[in-house]
């Protein structure tokens, strides 16, 4: 398994682990422009180096619009129809096929594969995904409730398998929370209503998206604040969430660092998050008819135990006691680590972590297609 480490402050670096094996390729500070296919062909050689052939490339595609509700390896044709769903992420899918177009030219041998984020979320029932709006919108258009975060969702809906039984994981709510933020309900391994909609800016407040507003407000922005429609959508993308109400940053480790050395805003930054994570935990068990496990993942519901500790505390009337001393532990070490419940023994549910492996689904899903074949 490879992983590009962006965040090196010496630059971009593959990491590769093969059997007991761990190497790294440097890929240097090149410019945004092209780095991804620069990345790759460092990666080709590298590989090449080491007598590894590339296959199959699984790529996550985070919209699938109507018609994409599986895995498909992409054609020519599939690929124009990829290309007709950037309206309808043009921050997340347009990178995506750059993605599968620089994939193509390094391992022009490989098969390439598009996984799709909204793919789990294809079971919500009719009453989840649709919006009060003209109904043309919704029959003809097909506007309506997606979801995202689907391959993190799934996974942790299998991770728990082996830690909880079988009733408690049969109604499940996932908390994914990081720089994007999403809960699901998942009944009997199915996604039955999930927070994020028709794009990935509805629900909780994120890191630079501002999740649920009233529709109203955009209207009343473009009258009072003489923004565009553009505008308001990239104020709405890039500069609100908690890095816009805290004025500290989206990362939340600065913002609750703020926080403790007294600031205001900071703290109602953090609050935001953690009471509508609140609300929405209890609005999810009421829509799987009561509560089996609660799920934290993502890189904030993995690594902060604060925020879990404040979002659990606002849930003590519904029996959820968390164990303040396996919440300060850390998830296990290892490429797919066990689960790590935190929750007391008579919890009236079990309250676990679970790391996130949306790579993992990829591969699975990716592997899956190619024996098929």
């Amino acid at each position: 398994m490879a992983r590009l480490d962006w965040l090196d402050p010496l630059g971009p670096v593959w990491m590769a682990r093969l059997g007991d094996r761990a190497i790294s390729w440097p890929v240097g500070a090149e410019p945004a422009e092209g780095r991804t296919g620069r990345a790759l062909e460092i990666l080709a050689d590298g590989l090449e180096d080491i007598c590894v052939a590339v296959a199959g490339v699984g790529h996550r595609v985070v919209h699938g619009g109507p018609h994409f509700n599986h895995p498909v390896e992409v054609t020519a044709t599939i690929r124009a129809e990829l290309q007709g769903l950037c309206d309808w992420a043009p921050l997340h899918n347009p990178v995506s096929l750059e993605g599968i177009d620089a994939c193509e030219k390094v391992f022009p041998t490989a098969r390439q594969f598009a996984v799709f984020d909204t793919s789990f979320h294809g079971t919500l029932p009719d009453h989840a995904r649709t919006y009060a709006i003209p109904w043309e919108w919704t029959e003809k258009y097909h506007l309506r409730r997606y979801g995202f975060h689907g391959l993190s969702h799934y996974w942790a809906s299998l991770a728990v398998r082996g830690v909880v039984n079988e009733l408690q994981r049969e109604r499940l709510v996932v908390l994914h929370l990081g720089a994007g933020c999403s809960a699901t309900a998942i009944l009997k391994g199915h996604s039955v209503y999930t927070t994020m909609g028709m794009t990935p800016l509805e629900g909780l407040p994120m890191a630079t998206r501002s999740g649920d507003i009233d529709p109203g407000l955009v209207f009343t922005a473009e009258r009072i604040l003489g923004k565009t429609p553009a505008e308001i959508e990239k104020a709405l993308w890039k500069h609100s969430g908690w890095q816009a109400v805290s004025g500290i940053s989206g990362d939340m480790r600065e913002v609750l660092r703020a926080e403790a050395e007294g600031n205001d805003r900071a703290r109602l930054a953090a609050e935001l998050l953690v009471r509508h994570a609140r609300r929405t935990v209890a609005a999810l068990t009421t829509e799987l008819g009561g509560l089996g496990s609660l799920v934290f993942t993502g890189g904030i519901g993995e690594n902060s135990a604060e925020i879990r500790k404040r979002i659990i505390d606002g849930l003590a009337h519904m029996g959820l006691k968390l164990d303040d001393r396996l919440n300060s532990e850390h998830l296990p070490g290892g490429d797919i680590p066990r689960p790590l419940v935190i929750s007391q023994t008579d919890s009236s549910a079990p309250i676990l972590v679970v790391g996130a492996r949306e790579d993992w689904v990829i591969a699975k899903e990716t592997a899956c297609l190619m024996w098929k074949a």
